[in-house]
């Protein structure tokens, strides 16, 4: 009689989780490499201004959410293309957060292109504060509103229309400094606000338009007449036909911008009143007669 084979031994419960957990976690490395190598703008959780005022910057720049998730992927800069390069300068704001000043060779901002294909030499900057991006921004200087009191390390970097980084040999485009922030009492941010002051003939005007972002968010393109914004004069006297913006959201001011051009990201769905207003060098208002000079258009988020 012919001696019969034992029977193979069936895996244990444990085997077969182990081989279960080792699958999953090849297939999520698969999936992360595919969403960073799209270089897309993942969904923005700032406090919806490029200032970020918190409230953003974003002002660009309080409570400032990731304008995306972690770093996004880069792209070299062509051969045919001149290598753009950047430098950044951060000083302490005498109310509140720190004021950014940036320097561009060789790059075009162009925030009507935001979220789309990439144009050699176009695109806009992210901002981070201590390793975490903060925002997406498109002038070049920033107000950084809520940052916490102490030395802090602020970079920018560059980036194509798709929000990839522009790189040479793989190291993204950046320029990185560090500013110490003072303490500030509760008052600080409130002392933005000013009280009106007329505006001198020929009266400014401002205009607002606010578009779908084609990855996340909204855009907001602001155009004004006989009113010049002056950054490096901010918290100075007062000079007829100078000044900055203040940002507002459903009546709440949010951000201090220094551009024309701004990002909105992580707007609650319904439908939103987006204002903004002119304020002289010392954060008063300009009026015409009782009436603030400023300009507001409504926005509907899906859900």
């Amino acid at each position: 009689m012919k001696a019969l084979k034992p029977a193979a031994a069936r895996p244990s419960a444990a085997a077969i989780y182990a081989l279960f957990a080792a699958l999953a976690l090849v297939l999520s490395a698969c999936g992360s490499d595919s969403v960073d190598a799209a270089g897309s703008d993942h969904a923005d959780h700032s406090d919806h201004s490029e200032q970020g005022d918190d409230h953003s910057d974003g002002d660009d720049h309080g409570s400032h959410g990731d304008d995306g998730h972690g770093d996004h992927a880069v792209v070299e800069v062509p051969e045919a293309m001149t290598v753009p390069a950047v430098a950044i300068e951060a000083v302490p704001d005498a109310k509140k957060g720190a004021n950014v000043s940036i320097s561009l060779t060789d790059f075009q901002i162009s925030p009507e292109n935001a979220s789309t294909e990439p144009v050699d030499g176009q695109g806009h900057m992210h901002i981070y504060v201590d390793g975490e991006r903060v925002m997406r921004f498109y002038n070049t200087d920033v107000h950084l509103d809520n940052l916490e009191p102490g030395e802090r390390e602020i970079m920018v970097e560059l980036s194509a229309n798709n929000h990839s980084a522009y790189a040479v040999d793989g190291q993204p485009i950046r320029s990185m400094t560090t500013v110490d922030v003072p303490e500030h009492d509760d008052e600080g941010h409130s002392m933005e606000h000013g009280d009106g002051v007329s505006a001198a003939e020929p009266l400014p005007t401002i205009s607002i338009a606010v578009t779908d972002d084609p990855k996340s968010g909204h855009n907001v393109a602001i155009e004004v007449t006989n009113f010049t914004i002056t950054p490096q004069n901010v918290n100075t006297e007062h000079v007829d036909g100078e000044g900055h913006l203040h940002l507002y959201i459903d009546g709440e001011r949010k951000g201090r911008l220094y551009g024309l051009n701004t990002h909105l990201a992580g707007l609650d769905p319904g439908t939103h009143e987006i204002a903004v207003d002119l304020s002289a060098n010392d954060h008063s208002t300009y009026l015409d007669g009782d009436t603030p000079i400023s300009a507001s258009t409504t926005v509907e988020v899906a859900g």
